[in-house]
């Protein structure tokens, strides 16, 4: 039966000048990684929250942005094209059990477009083992360097 919590603490941060762009390939490609600890999330309700801010190339080249969460990629559900934009993200990952994850992806750009994705998803088990966390960035069609770059983001516990 769910249980609710309540504490909250921070897992992770980043943030940098340039920015950490994706390669020249149509790749995903880590922007930022950390490690969630082994029963990070332990039980139902329990939740990640991770929120980054990326800047998109000016162009109209395909842009895409995810996570790779114990090897298992989520990216959003469409590409974006989103031509020298700010784009802020939300991604909460919720625990189901010590292998299924709810993960969402929400983007919303300084011109009020916006993307989405995300369902549950099936990751090594998170009792036993930590889980490597790695945001990517990607020019899908393109393979264009830099078409998108993260420049900051938080990971923070929900209990």
């Amino acid at each position: 039966m769910p249980t609710t919590g309540g504490s909250i603490g921070s897992l992770a941060g980043f943030a940098t000048v340039a920015g950490n762009g994706n390669g020249a390939d149509m790749t995903d490609d880590a922007l930022w990684t950390f490690t969630m600890p082994a029963n990070g999330l332990i039980q139902q309700t329990d939740s990640l929250v991770i929120d980054l801010l990326f800047q998109t190339a000016a162009n109209a080249n395909n842009k895409n942005a995810g996570i790779n969460i114990g090897g298992r990629q989520v990216n959003f559900a469409t590409v974006f094209t989103f031509n020298n934009l700010m784009l802020y993200v939300r991604i909460m990952i919720t625990y189901l059990s010590a292998t299924a994850l709810n993960i969402g992806l929400a983007g919303i750009s300084n011109s009020g477009a916006i993307a989405g994705g995300g369902v549950n998803y099936t990751v090594p088990s998170m009792a036993t083992n930590a889980t490597i966390i790695t945001i990517t960035g990607s020019s899908p069609t393109t393979g264009a360097a830099n078409d998108i770059r993260l420049f900051s983001g938080a990971a923070t516990y929900i209990k």
